[in-house]
């Protein structure tokens, strides 16, 4: 009876490490499993934008890369207890205005209720989801067309999220002096496809408030001038009472003010000293 315990316990013992080591085996394949799908997915995205994937000990993993020439870094966090995850890209860019589209919630509601800013765009669905903010709003407006606005939805779909009161949208576009930076609160590396439709659309946003194509877009004066439109946010709605005194091309007054002075290249007032800028909401 003393000698068949200890074989007992030995091999009780036995079985449990054997259980330990395979656990620990287990979830070492799995995290190799993550990691392989996030690098293919980041090359994925360096490969489709002519970039580099970028390893760094403090600043993480990115996809570096030019949008028309403009930088543009793509990068990720997997969440923490502290954080939740999140996929983001920042082009490094400033627009002519400032403009800010959050998904509608509840903290969006209470700052409508005390007075915040809520631009509407006249599609009743999409101002509905989102909370829309900015300055010049004739450039706010003008720069989210139809396209960009089905864009947009799809970058909100790609984060939606179930919570405590049921399935949420998540997205945030920001425009600034400091950039345009497109976030989404879930990390698109573990999915690839997901990552790549993150990327696509967020790219053609960026272009579409930059006013550029894949091909370039040639514009002249006086193409600007005979369609009545406003150089800086392409709106012909609203008064133009703003005229350039070096090449006649028309502004609404907040456009002009906003920049300070003509926004045609090669035209000889645009070199002038500036008139003060106006400030950003």
């Amino acid at each position: 009876m003393n000698v068949v315990l200890p074989v007992a316990l030995l091999f009780l013992a036995f079985f449990v490490a054997m259980i330990v080591v395979g656990l620990v085996w287990a979830v070492i394949a799995a995290l190799n499993r993550a990691a392989k799908t996030r690098r293919e997915a980041l090359q994925e995205v360096a490969r489709r934008s002519h970039g580099r994937v970028e390893e760094s000990f403090w600043g993480g993993t990115a996809v570096c890369f030019e949008v028309d020439g403009a930088p543009a870094k793509l990068t990720y966090f997997a969440g923490s207890d502290n954080a939740p995850p999140h996929t983001k890209l920042h082009v490094d860019w400033a627009p002519p205005g400032s403009m800010r589209v959050a998904p509608e919630n509840t903290w969006a509601s209470v700052k409508k209720f005390f007075g915040g800013q809520d631009l509407h765009v006249g599609d009743p669905d999409f101002d509905a989801a989102f909370l829309i903010q900015g300055h010049p709003e004739a450039w706010v407006r003008g720069a989210l067309s139809p396209a960009t606005r089905e864009r947009l939805v799809e970058l909100s779909a790609l984060g939606a999220e179930r919570g405590f009161f049921g399935k949420r949208k998540g997205m945030t576009l920001d425009a600034n002096p400091g950039g345009v930076i497109f976030k989404c609160p879930r990390d698109h590396t573990k999915h690839p496809e997901d990552l790549v439709a993150f990327y696509e659309a967020s790219v053609t946003v960026f272009r579409a408030l930059r006013g550029s194509t894949d091909g370039g877009v040639s514009i002249s004066v006086s193409e600007v001038v005979q369609a009545g439109k406003c150089p800086v946010c392409s709106d012909a709605s609203g008064e133009l009472a703003k005229r350039c005194q070096g090449c006649n091309a028309a502004y609404h007054r907040e456009c002009w003010d906003y920049l300070g002075g003509c926004a045609i290249f090669g035209c000889e007032d645009r070199y002038r000293a500036r008139e003060p800028r106006a400030q950003s909401w």
